[in-house]
């Protein structure tokens, strides 16, 4: 018996062994630190995601790439497009500036612009930050230098805020705060830039967004509309319609009351023009390809 139950503990302790070392033959050396995948692009463990693996968020690698790369990109050609649009389209209002709106969110965007540079170049001389996050500070940087000659721009051929630059600042806000709020994102000097374009952000966000209407430009575009006049949160709130509103409690409305209150491109007159001249054109067309013309896709047109 005894013979017996040693050759049992014998033959587990081997089929143990075995399986041990067919599972693991060569053991990693114990370096007292992790051995963590690296990624080229990312250089975490994480890798690109877009969710982690470890926690209920969003990669820093996504965020870097995507929200702050792409993003960016996106912006800066949504911005060269509405410059051209602007130079090529509209005509000087030469009513000047607003110099307490324009000053502030140039310099809100030159210093996120710098901020955002010199991230980028710290992250890539101190080898401490990935190609996504390289990446990611050098397009918003550089779509912040654009926005600065379309905020210019936008001063001197319109009279009210631009949407882009709203909208711009609204979303860098957002994802710069997904990327401070990041638990793997360290307390370095490059936390410390990001901090500081998100203070300019919100400065220049404020600004950018306060009501124009008592503005010397605004008060001297007589014949302008309440819409072309509200920002782009007036818009879509209908906020710019609110002195109608309150006027309407305390007297019946009229028609002079209501002048001036939507663009003309919806007005039924301007669009009757509209549909009118695109009409003749493709009748016109029609006699030379001897085919019939669509009244829906002259409506489309």
């Amino acid at each position: 018996m005894p013979h017996i139950a040693q050759m049992n503990m014998q033959s587990v302790l081997g089929e143990g062994l075995l399986s041990q070392f067919s599972t693991h033959p060569f053991p990693p050396p114990s370096t007292g630190t992790p051995l963590v995948p690296q990624d080229g692009f990312c250089g975490r463990g994480e890798g690109w995601g877009p969710i982690s693996r470890d926690r209920y968020d969003l990669t820093l690698c996504f965020k870097f790439s995507v929200l702050l790369g792409f993003f960016s990109i996106m912006a800066a050609v949504a911005f060269v497009v509405r410059i051209m649009h602007l130079r090529v389209h509209r005509t000087p209002h030469h009513l000047g500036r607003t110099a307490w709106i324009y000053w502030p969110t140039q310099a809100s965007m030159g210093l996120v612009a710098i901020l955002a540079l010199i991230n980028a170049c710290l992250r890539y001389w101190h080898d401490d930050g990935s190609l996504a996050a390289i990446l990611g500070y050098l397009c918003f940087g550089t779509a912040w230098i654009i926005a600065l000659v379309l905020n210019h721009d936008e001063h001197r051929y319109t009279i009210r805020s631009s949407d882009l630059i709203y909208s711009f600042y609204f979303l860098s806000i957002v994802f710069l705060g997904a990327i401070v709020l990041d638990p793997q994102t360290g307390g370095n000097s490059q936390f410390t830039l990001t901090m500081g374009s998100m203070i300019c952000l919100t400065l220049g966000f404020v600004v950018e967004a306060w009501p124009r209407t008592n503005t010397k430009i605004q008060q001297q575009s007589h014949g302008t509309s309440a819409y072309d006049k509200a920002n782009f949160f007036s818009r879509c709130t209908f906020h710019f319609y609110q002195p109608i509103i309150s006027l309407s409690v305390k007297k019946t409305i009229t028609m002079d009351d209501l002048q001036n209150q939507l663009p003309n491109f919806i007005k039924t007159a301007e669009s009757y023009e509209d549909l009118e001249r695109q009409w003749n054109k493709n009748v016109a067309k029609s006699r030379e390809t001897h085919k019939k013309v669509s009244l829906f896709w002259t409506i489309i047109q």
